[in-house]
């Protein structure tokens, strides 16, 4: 039942504060790469310093699901 309903989800594009935030690090990570591909090493760390930022968030969700 569940695989059906996460289907719906997809095809809805709902999506779990966690796949939300899982979407926008790899935007972030994209935008790091084009960034130091340009040369521009400052704003490629600002990128990497806001993904290892919501990577503790989604660490912090998950913690708060299992304690659940």
């Amino acid at each position: 039942m569940d695989g059906n309903m996460s289907w719906w989800k997809k095809l809805l594009g709902i999506k779990t504060p966690i796949e939300k935030k899982l979407a926008e690090i790899d935007r972030l990570q994209k935008l790091a790469f084009d960034a130091q591909r340009k040369g521009d090493l400052s704003l490629s760390g600002k990128y990497q310093l806001e993904v290892d930022a919501i990577y503790d968030q989604i660490e912090e969700l998950k913690n708060a699901q299992d304690a659940q």
